[in-house]
């Protein structure tokens, strides 16, 4: 019997959210009891969203063109269908963080090959509790979070792509280290040409090592699982009255244990669904609007782009749900594609 490709592609496609769904079951039940983990004590700003087009549209990426395959999807490359160089940079004043993301795509035929470089830092941290600063912590220090991806990606059809990356992390708080490497994956599947995309990732599997000291001898835990996610998402491309619009929709898992063990709790703590909008009211401009549903730290989402024929520019914006917080969080990103 002759098996094709084409025909079994599709039951391909809808037998990998099963096997997500049993993964998540199987982890939960198996998980180990986490006190002093990397979730808790570093390696937080590994979750903060890349490229201003996904994160105006309240962070929805995981099955639309662009940038941030190491966040998103390693199969994103697939879509753009070109390669391309993109740089990005970002700041929030209020809490002194900044950060920056270079990122190039290679086509090679059937393959795609890239590379990205991000990093974060956060100064003038004071350390804190209920009833204000710390006894004998009057100076303040810093953190800073950096991570190299390299990404291998594959396909010689015109509606299927899969990619992995491997990463590689280091995550600083004062004069503390801890690396990481971790491994993700993706598929791209688009069953309605133009119109419907669909991806699906597993991103970071791996653990970190125990924070260090500048001895490089152990300072704090013994290392544990990188807080990984799992997501699907769904773009839905179409025009009304001649005026392109896009919808992008996600649903993110993360698979890390709160502190109250709670079952109930954790499984409704770890899911965020953000959704977004990009309509295009003329040929080279692009307004988008989103939100992070089940994310509390997030108002809401909104941006704009400007097509420039090989060059595109985009900005973005995040206002914050903080306390006494009047500033909002900005990214913009110059992106070169060489068609």
């Amino acid at each position: 019997m002759v098996i094709h490709w084409k025909q079994n592609k599709i039951y391909l496609f809808f037998l990998i959210p099963v096997i997500l769904l049993f993964y998540v079951a199987v982890s939960d039940i198996y998980a180990d009891d986490i006190e002093k983990n990397a979730a808790n004590t570093g390696f937080q700003l590994l979750e903060n969203p890349v490229n201003p087009r996904f994160i105006a549209m309240g962070s929805a990426g995981s099955g639309s063109s662009g940038s941030g395959f190491s966040y998103y999807n390693p199969a994103l490359p697939f879509l753009n269908g070109t390669s391309y160089l993109t740089a990005e940079y970002g700041q929030y004043r209020r809490a002194d963080l900044k950060r920056a993301h270079l990122e190039g795509i290679v086509f090679l035929k059937e393959w795609f090959f890239g590379i990205s470089f991000h990093t974060e830092s956060i100064e003038d941290i004071f350390p804190v509790n209920i009833w204000g600063n710390l006894p004998g912590y009057d100076k303040p220090f810093s953190q800073q979070f950096t991570i190299i991806s390299l990404n291998g990606g594959f396909s010689k059809w015109e509606d299927f792509a899969f990619a992995v990356n491997l990463n590689a992390m280091q995550d600083r708080i004062e004069d503390e280290y801890a690396y990481a490497y971790t491994f993700s994956g993706g598929v791209i599947y688009i069953p309605i040409p133009d119109r419907l995309t669909v991806g699906l990732s597993l991103l970071n599997y791996g653990t970190s090592t125990p924070m260090l000291g500048s001895d490089n001898k152990k300072y704090l835990g013994d290392g544990e699982d990188i807080p990984m996610n799992s997501r699907l998402g769904i773009t839905w491309t179409h025009s009304i009255k001649e005026i392109p619009y896009s919808v992008a929709l996600d649903v993110v898992y993360r698979n890390v244990r709160d502190r109250d063990k709670s079952f109930t709790r954790n499984i409704r703590d770890r899911f965020t669904v953000p959704f977004g909008l990009e309509v295009k009211p003329l040929t080279p401009l692009a307004i988008r609007i989103g939100k992070r549903f089940n994310q509390s730290t997030e108002i809401i989402n909104f941006g704009l782009g400007v097509n420039l024929n090989l060059l595109h520019v985009d900005l973005s914006f995040v206002i914050p749900r903080l306390i006494d917080d009047n500033q909002i969080k900005w990214l913009t990103a110059l992106t070169y594609y060489l068609r």
